[in-house]
């Protein structure tokens, strides 16, 4: 079943927007308090922050340590059209077939893979594209396809998922650069480290936090 992605979508904004150049990775953009409902929030424009006081500038590998929502918000400003964001996912996997029923003909399970939210990209405003960049509401996928574009993001290629070893299709080189896979990968290991994924300090990994929402969107 098809749910908002949540922050675990970060990451792919991030690689988009550094191979469109779109940011770089020093370029340092701003969670500060802003007044919202009457009172001092950080965040940016439609887009609050967990952050109690604000993060301050950040960098890319900064703002993906502390899974910054207001960093994304404007990196969804600078995407500029709902077609970008929905290419921006496709091109990691989301609304695609994960290849898990590529041989499996009539015995094929069920993939939702194909979803409603992407249609109606076209229809998207800055409000969309701000919480769309932090996966929040907009877009949807299913959790194989979550899992399969970590899997393009730690190897560069995007594999197609088989519950049969050695059976699956052939993988899809991603179109990003070896340099900015790793400046993300680098990002995830410190997320896992000393970011918002911390308790897994001593472990050896790259991780990424997140969690959806399904509140309904309002300009104010």
């Amino acid at each position: 079943t098809a749910l908002p992605i949540g922050s675990v979508f970060k990451p792919f904004v991030a690689l988009w927007c550094l191979e469109q150049g779109l940011v770089t990775t020093e370029e340092p953009l701003a969670c500060l308090p802003r007044r919202r409902r009457g009172t001092l929030f950080p965040g940016y424009r439609s887009v609050d922050c967990h952050s109690s006081v604000g993060h301050g500038n950040l960098s890319l590998a900064s703002a993906l340590r502390v899974s910054c929502n207001a960093y994304f918000a404007q990196l969804g400003d600078r995407l500029e059209s709902g077609e970008a964001l929905a290419q921006c996912a496709r091109t990691f996997g989301f609304d695609a077939p994960t290849g898990v029923n590529e041989l499996l003909g009539e015995s094929a399970i069920r993939e939702d893979w194909e979803n409603p939210s992407f249609r109606t990209a076209a229809s998207f405003g800055r409000i969309e594209l701000e919480r769309g960049a932090n996966g929040l509401m907009v877009l949807e996928g299913v959790p194989l396809q979550v899992a399969r574009a970590y899997a393009g993001l730690a190897t560069g290629s995007l594999p197609a998922l088989s519950f049969v070893a050695g059976s699956g299709g052939a993988s899809q080189p991603l179109p990003i650069s070896a340099q900015h896979l790793e400046t993300v990968q680098s990002a995830l290991r410190e997320v896992a480290q000393s970011g918002s994924a911390r308790h897994l300090r001593g472990l050896d990994v790259a991780a990424k936090t997140g969690s959806a929402d399904y509140r309904v969107m309002s300009p104010q």
